[in-house]
């Protein structure tokens, strides 16, 4: 019985803080530029804090140094005379490439807490600061890629859940995230590549660069996902963090969305 209650009551909590995050966020992408940049500035360091916090940082000096990395790096990327975007760019792809080897090599993950500076940097700062410099020079085209990333990630979520509850019997990555399905990554894949093509309807988007993005979001954000499974499993955490009750953390909600910035970004920049 008691369990039964502090299960309802864990699913009313989570309940209560999805409606009231998701209204502030909805809220934030609504009133254009400067609210998608607020949005961006405050999962970026949220969720990097609760990674340096994780690595043995202290909680002020955790939020103080992304929050100063991120706007000092939008700020100068925003200009259009700042030429070395690419270098940044590489860079950023280089850290997200490294995430995925360090997964599966023991040696390679503990060094988390020696390079929580790096790492923060090229994976936490680097992709917001980017997207936020790449929105200020391209508001007028993209005032909906934001939206766009995240509605396409949730879905992706949402149906690998769905299909890996119904289909779900083969694991995906078993010593990582055990409850991952190889059917629920598939599943997840496919109906999100379809809502991207119904997306086309309602947004002034060529509906191949939404299915591009939505086979970016379904290949990357898994891994992401997975990336940050990892890291917590060597921390031996559970939550990110406690800001979000019933959520656990900033990074927890947003591990996918970070992670695949830079791949969306670099698609942006280099092919549309």
């Amino acid at each position: 019985m008691t369990k039964l209650v502090q299960k309802s009551n864990d699913l009313r909590q989570r309940i209560i803080t999805a409606i009231i995050f998701a209204a502030v966020m909805l809220t934030l992408l609504s009133i254009g530029l400067y609210g998608q940049l607020l949005l961006l500035l405050i999962v970026g360091t949220f969720a990097a804090a609760e990674y340096l916090i994780m690595t043995g940082l202290s909680g002020f000096f955790a939020y103080c140094i992304p929050l100063i990395m991120i706007l000092l790096i939008s700020s100068a990327t925003s200009h259009h005379s700042f030429h070395h975007t690419d270098l940044l760019v590489l860079l950023s792809l280089f850290v997200s490439v490294f995430a995925i080897f360090a997964m599966k090599i023991d040696s390679w993950r503990t060094l988390h807490s020696k390079i929580g500076f790096f790492y923060a940097f090229g994976a936490f700062a680097l992709p917001i600061s980017l997207l936020m410099s790449y929105l200020v020079k391209n508001y007028q085209a993209s005032n909906y890629l934001v939206f766009i990333i995240i509605l396409l990630i949730w879905s992706n979520d949402s149906f690998a859940y769905f299909s890996g509850r119904a289909l779900g019997k083969r694991k995906l990555a078993p010593k990582i995230s055990p409850n991952k399905t190889v059917e629920g990554f598939v599943g997840g894949g496919v109906l999100t590549m379809m809502l991207a093509l119904l997306m086309s309807f309602f947004f002034s988007v060529p509906w191949s660069q939404l299915l591009m993005m939505a086979t970016i979001v379904w290949l990357f954000g898994s891994v992401g996902d997975l990336v940050q499974s990892s890291i917590k499993r060597y921390y031996g955490v559970k939550d990110s963090g406690t800001l979000l009750p019933g959520h656990g953390g900033f990074w927890d909600r947003f591990d996918s969305f970070i992670y695949v910035l830079i791949f969306i970004l670099a698609f942006q920049i280099y092919f549309i």
